[in-house]
């Protein structure tokens, strides 16, 4: 598939009145790195289109996509205003759910908590194996309910996308040419949003081992209470923040981490949509041999 996206960069250069200085000084790795996403479903198409780049005009192009990348802005706009709402109500709700007298019950019911006549312990040295069950017991369900988090902001971006390339469509498309750019967008958007959705369900292997190793010691005892167990027996994620305990301190590590993944989500799909809605810099060739203009200048 590199040989497509190499002969994409050279038809590009020798289309009429074109500006190719981007595309000499682009390093082949980063054709190399797109040939990786292309769906070879549309290659054909693309190449069929990329043919017919040497007699067309400037007019004949891609041009700037105005009202659908209007819109595009307002969306992504609401986009991270919904994605900040929903995990500040994630995070209300969870430090609700991991105070002592919601994480007790589920402690005492595991046996977690010995009491014996120094005061209160929590049970086990220790082990990977201890922790991941103390780990599955009381935080696997806040981090599946980040995941959904992920999940739901990746739907909405996923149908946001076909609604522009939609829009985009009826608002462009007038010629075999101006098919080029969107031709392009549909061949990679696939695999660009399965190297999200990998990260997305690889999250819960991610957070469990991060809880599994942020333990540097087993702060298993005594306590005066158990409610000052809860407090402090995972007191290493609590401290960084200044969290009531542990397990807030933990559920607010993983938020951070979940927000931020559909922050970046979020920044990816808006670059790339303002970058093909603007259109291509040709120049276009005008009788008499004069240089117009650059579509993106105008």
């Amino acid at each position: 598939m590199y040989q497509d996206l190499n002969y994409f960069a050279k038809r590009l250069g020798k289309s009429p009145g074109s500006s190719p200085d981007v595309l000499a000084e682009t390093s082949p790795d980063v054709f190399t790195s797109i040939s990786a996403l292309v769906d070879n479903n549309h290659s054909i198409v693309l190449r069929g289109v990329l043919d017919s780049l040497e007699t067309a005009s400037g007019s004949d192009l891609p041009a700037r996509a105005s009202a659908t990348l209007a819109t595009a802005e307002k969306k992504f706009t609401w986009l991270r205003t919904e994605n900040s709402r929903r995990f500040s109500e994630f995070r209300e709700r969870w430090e609700k759910r991991l105070v002592p007298g919601l994480l007790l019950p589920v402690l005492r019911h595991n046996q977690w908590i010995i009491q014996d006549l120094e005061g209160y312990h929590l049970a086990g040295k220790g082990t990977p194996k201890e922790l991941k069950n103390l780990y599955i017991q009381c935080l696997h369900d806040m981090a599946a309910d980040c995941e959904r988090q992920v999940s739901a902001m990746g739907g909405h971006i996923n149908h946001l996308q076909a609604s522009l390339a939609s829009s985009w469509y009826e608002e462009s498309i007038h010629g075999n040419l101006t098919r080029l750019l969107p031709v392009f967008e549909a061949s990679v958007r696939g695999a660009e949003f399965e190297a999200f959705r990998q990260i997305r369900i690889s999250m819960g292997s991610m957070i469990q081992e991060k809880f599994i190793q942020g333990f540097s010691q087993w702060t298993g005892g005594p306590y005066l209470s158990e409610a000052e167990l809860v407090e402090k027996a995972a007191s290493p994620f609590a401290k960084p923040g200044g969290s009531p305990n542990g397990f807030i301190g933990f559920m607010r590590l993983t938020t951070a981490f979940g927000e931020r993944l559909t922050e970046v989500m979020v920044d990816h799909f808006q670059d790339k949509w303002r970058l093909l809605l603007s259109g291509l810099p040709f120049r276009e060739i005008q009788r008499g041999g004069n240089v117009g203009d650059s579509m993106q200048g105008k």
